[in-house]
């Protein structure tokens, strides 16, 4: 008979502690496990942040943890290799509650100094490096906020006056866009008069700011293929990662439609090479003369794929540094849980993409040098505000945590700006910029749907029809999302997403639709002779925009006031060469805060609910407020014929490379 077998004993790793002796019995009710784990996870991002420094920021944990014991030791004795460049020591210095830095005023009272280092706080771990301050190759320069404060005023070479690598001769001089990228001006101004931003003061006290006109106004995501290629809107056409193709009569993912070269493929043309990490909304570049890594601080399947040219260098980059984490935005409501972590990811970004371009900028030369830190991006979508979040799920650590994440990002946006400054050659031009803005968001579009339904039925609809992918988005919670689209290959979802995004019309009897959009509303027509199946002839499509837009306007919030600001027909704002992608109708909607908003109503056509919470943004962007700050190194500022546009970026940049503008219809800011 076979012998039983005795239950399996638990390890001392797993068997619960033994209660001491006296100590009280926990009690029942003191809050659920969910409540537990939320406080943990505020703890611990909280540790991480005082355990950034002793960090590599290129990886997501302590080389030391994988190393083992001694491995400093090791490393600390080794002689540093053939043409390294010298350690660079210093961190942006305290400022004295400058000015903030796109007020109108220079700002004044960057300190040429710093706070006394606390032990392992990130700007001693950046002075001493991983050898325990021991002096591997001689002076090092300071930081790059200090070195721009004490520039002299005026135009000319020479703020970033540092060691060139490898102790040979000078590097050749670049041009660096760094993209703080969708920053809210109102933060800005608030955390650089609270000195928090040093070197973004820094950089403004030395340059000149300038407002851009941006095609943000309307297309907020049209605004990256403009900045980047410098050519307008209605040129190149493209405006939302998923859009309409009339051939098709479907939804495409951005990629699917030509797009103009950036200005790096310019410069690649004319043998100019360009370092660009993270470039957002764009794509990988038909001539790739440099090095492009994209998906580096966090990756983002819709709007920060993963590619690297020359093709595999991004993995060979993970297999050294690490990956950086996947960070794709699902609408819906989020839990706290997952702002945490989405919170301890964004802050860590900033400091792998400046760490990634250190490395770089070190070992090669670069004619262009394009930093893209998306963190502050998505940030402001997700962290504006709690409004979205279930407010009984939250404790107060967990609160006060998320409440000040936004600020935090920023943060360390400002850091990782200071860390490139640092590494540019001496004599390299600066420009930082944004080409869209943030604040509350405002957006009805997830209602837009409904809305034009009722319009085009001509009274009150009798079922919720219309916004098929919202109500989809409503009824599964965004975790499951998050979990199903995480087990599909990237290109299998984006196709999913297109797909699904204009599900359920039926063409033959469908005038008009409402375009995907997640800020500004957009109406399309069903035009015959452009829409494959079109149902609307030419001739009546002017009475038909009329129509609609009469309609929309006659839709109020809850308490009265009016839900749309203005309905505008695109052909009267928007001409050019692939205008025709662009949608009939621009919703602006009310610039009142939408987050908590249930429904709108027409006397006419009756009540529209939201399903859900609609995307789930605190934050979405503002119509403008693109804005550019140029610090000159060799160059010299410039005076354009007309008020400065985005446009005018791509431009710049060819005028200081020396690159063809071609037909750009830019003009240069700064020139050599």
């Amino acid at each position: 008979m076979a012998r039983a077998r005795e239950p399996r004993r638990r390890s001392a790793r797993h068997r619960a502690a033994p209660r001491r002796p006296g100590a009280r019995a926990r009690r029942p009710g003191r809050g659920t496990r969910a409540a537990r784990d939320l406080r943990a996870r505020a703890r611990r991002a909280r540790a991480r942040d005082r355990a950034r420094a002793g960090a590599d920021p290129l990886r997501r944990r302590p080389p030391a943890s994988r190393a083992g014991p001694g491995a400093g030791r090791r490393r600390a004795g080794r002689e540093p290799r053939r043409g390294a460049r010298p350690r660079r020591a210093g961190a942006p210095g305290a400022a004295t509650a400058p000015a903030g830095p796109l007020a109108g005023a220079p700002a004044r009272g960057v300190r040429d100094g710093g706070s006394r280092w606390r032990p392992g706080c990130a700007r001693e771990r950046r002075g001493r490096g991983r050898d325990d301050g021991r002096d591997r190759g001689g002076p090092r320069a300071g930081s790059g906020a200090r070195r721009l404060a004490a520039r002299p005023a005026g135009d000319g070479p020479g703020p970033f006056a540092i060691r060139p690598a490898g102790g040979g001769g000078a590097r050749d001089a670049v041009i660096c866009v760094l993209q703080f990228d969708a920053a809210s001006v109102a933060v800005l101004e608030r955390l650089g008069g609270e000195g928090r931003l040093p070197n973004l003061t820094a950089i403004a006290e030395r340059g000149r700011r300038v407002e851009l006109a941006t095609p943000a106004t309307d297309f907020a995501a049209g605004a990256f293929y403009t900045l980047y290629s410098g050519v307008e809107l209605a040129d190149h056409g493209i405006f939302y990662p998923f859009q309409w193709s009339a051939p098709e009569q479907r939804a495409r993912y951005a990629t699917a439609f030509d797009a103009p070269p950036a200005v790096w493929e310019r410069l690649g043309r004319a043998g100019l090479r360009t370092l660009a990490i993270d470039p957002y909304e764009s794509r990988p570049p038909a001539e790739a003369n440099g090095v492009f890594v994209c998906g580096w601080g966090f990756a983002d399947r819709v709007v920060l794929p993963r590619w690297s040219r020359p093709e595999g260098l991004g993995r060979r980059l993970e297999r050294r540094h690490g990956r950086g984490p996947g960070a794709t935005e699902i609408f819906g409501r989020p839990r706290p849980g997952a702002l945490l972590r989405l919170r301890e990811r964004l802050i860590a970004a900033p400091a792998r993409i400046a760490a990634l371009a250190e490395e770089l900028l070190g070992r090669e030369s670069f004619d262009l040098a394009w930093l893209t830190f998306s963190a502050a991006h998505l940030a402001g979508h997700q962290f504006w505000d709690l409004s979205q979040v279930d407010r009984e799920r939250l404790d107060r650590e967990a609160r006060a945590t998320l409440a000040g994440a936004l600020d935090d990002v920023y943060v360390a946006v400002d850091e990782a700006l200071g860390r490139v400054l640092a590494a540019l050659p001496p004599g390299s031009d600066v420009l930082v910029t944004s080409a869209v803005g943030m604040d509350v968001n405002t957006s009805r579009a997830d209602l837009l749907s409904q809305m034009l339904a009722a319009v085009l039925s001509g009274g009150p609809l009798e079922s919720n029809g219309g916004g098929a992918i919202w109500r989809l988005r409503a009824a599964m919670p965004a975790s499951l999302r998050a979990v199903v689209a995480g087990a599909i290959p990237d290109r299998a979802a984006l196709e999913l997403t297109a797909r699904l995004e204009l599900r359920g019309h039926d063409w033959a009897r469908t005038r008009a639709f409402a375009h995907p959009a997640d800020n500004q509303g957009y109406v399309r027509l069903n035009l015959r002779g452009r829409e494959r199946e079109g149902t609307v002839p030419a001739q009546d499509a002017d009475e038909q925009l009329a129509e609609i837009a009469a309609g929309l306007a006659t839709f109020h919030d809850p308490d009265g006031a009016p839900a749309v600001a203005s309905v505008e027909r695109t052909a009267e704002h928007y001409a050019g060469r692939h205008a025709d992608r662009l949608p009939d109708l621009v919703v602006r909607w009310s610039r009142r805060p939408a987050t908590r908003l249930a429904a709108v109503r027409s006397e006419r056509f009756g009540l529209v609910r939201r399903h859900g919470s609609g995307s789930g943004r605190s934050g979405n962007h503002t119509p403008g407020d693109a804005w550019a700050i140029l610090t000159p190194g060799s160059s010299r500022h410039t005076e354009p014929s007309r008020p400065p546009r985005l446009v005018d970026v791509a431009a710049t940049v060819c005028a200081v490379t020396g690159a063809d503008p071609g037909d750009l219809p830019g003009e240069p800011l700064l020139a050599r």
